[in-house]
């Protein structure tokens, strides 16, 4: 799951974007089951990484949403100034795009869907480790 600039060893370019393109694979994978690099050896997934873009989510699975296929091509962006500046940005992206009513949120076509202004908390809870979304969320 690394981010261009860590295959090419781009040390000065190193820091929480690398993390958010991880993100944006993993957000991927686990919405289609596939990889957004589907390259058969390790030397063709490097070009891949390097030199091609990924698959686009729509192009797996017909059936997501734009707005969706949208936060996934940003966070894996190539270049890292085109990706989201933290995963908190890209988290608060996704939580808003959660918030849309669900007709707009999962509409296959182009998305009119209005931006939500609320802000998703969580907060730690007594059990160690473990957290809640804040019920102001849902309100």
């Amino acid at each position: 799951y690394m981010a261009p600039e860590q295959v090419a060893q781009e040390t000065q370019l190193l820091d929480g974007r690398c993390d958010v393109h991880a993100l944006g694979v993993l957000l991927f994978e686990l919405l289609t089951g596939r990889s957004p690099f589907p390259a058969r050896t390790p030397a063709a997934l490097r070009e891949q990484i390097l030199f091609r873009q990924p698959m686009m989510l729509r192009a797996a699975d017909a059936s997501m949403p734009v707005a969706l296929e949208a936060i996934c091509s940003r966070a894996m962006a190539k270049h890292p100034a085109d990706r989201y500046e933290s995963a908190e940005a890209m988290a608060n992206e996704l939580r808003g795009w959660l918030l849309w009513p669900s007709s707009e949120r999962w509409s296959p076509g182009p998305c009119k869907a209005r931006r939500s202004s609320v802000m998703v908390r969580f907060t730690s809870t007594e059990g160690r480790g473990s957290s809640r979304l804040s019920s102001e969320a849902f309100r």
